[in-house]
């Protein structure tokens, strides 16, 4: 354990490690949900998809649930910043 006040390296303090361990990952899943959203809408706009007379409501729900699910799951999967983690000591 350190002294208090010593000074410590961050595991991803240059920009390099920040972006490979947190950028890219969520970039990736991002661009998942958005390119199936996407395909879903096309589906639903040329009929390939009949979604019936609340479609876009329903594609519309989805997406937000796909949002929530990403930034909720994310931070589950790789994050400790939940509101009932203790700071660290």
């Amino acid at each position: 354990m350190g002294e208090c006040g010593a000074a410590t390296k961050d595991w991803a303090s240059d920009r390099r490690a920040f972006i490979a361990l947190w950028g890219l990952p969520g970039a990736a899943m991002l661009a998942a949900l958005l390119l199936a959203m996407a395909g879903l809408v096309v589906a639903s706009a040329i009929g390939a998809a009949p979604l019936g007379p609340h479609g876009w409501s329903l594609l519309g729900g989805a997406s937000l649930v796909g949002f929530a699910g990403l930034w909720w799951g994310g931070e589950r999967l790789w994050g400790k910043f939940g509101r009932s983690q203790p700071p660290p000591a």
